[in-house]
């Protein structure tokens, strides 16, 4: 599995969704993708997504898509965080696939326009 690098800008108040592509397999069908937020300088991890829990983490092919929302952004402090992409192959091996940074905004105004 390649390793690849993927900044992303987050706003604490707005869904993401966060595309991996896992470009040495032809599908994921019994693979465990999992995605983590952590702290740039204490690497405490701030925020865990799973394909084990409905609706976090999604795959089509050879693709994965985490999915954000604001409540789960709700306690973590605007700033740089540092974000990485793993997966589970069917006979057990964990590789990460992304690494890279997060620059999570406060909003400049909130609720609806």
């Amino acid at each position: 599995m390649v390793v690849e690098r993927q900044d992303h800008v987050m706003y604490k108040d707005s869904h993401d969704e966060l595309a991996f592509v896992v470009e040495d397999v032809p599908s994921l069908i019994g693979a465990r993708m999992s995605w983590k937020l952590a702290e740039k300088l204490t690497l405490e991890v701030v925020l865990t997504k799973s394909s084990l829990n409905p609706g976090e983490i999604s795959y089509e092919g050879n693709s994965f898509t985490v999915h954000i929302t604001p409540s789960d952004l709700a306690d973590v402090e605007p700033g740089y965080y540092l974000q990485e992409a793993r997966v589970t192959d069917p006979e057990g091996l964990t590789r990460p696939v992304s690494k890279g940074k997060v620059y999570l905004r406060q909003p400049i105004t909130t609720g609806s326009i």
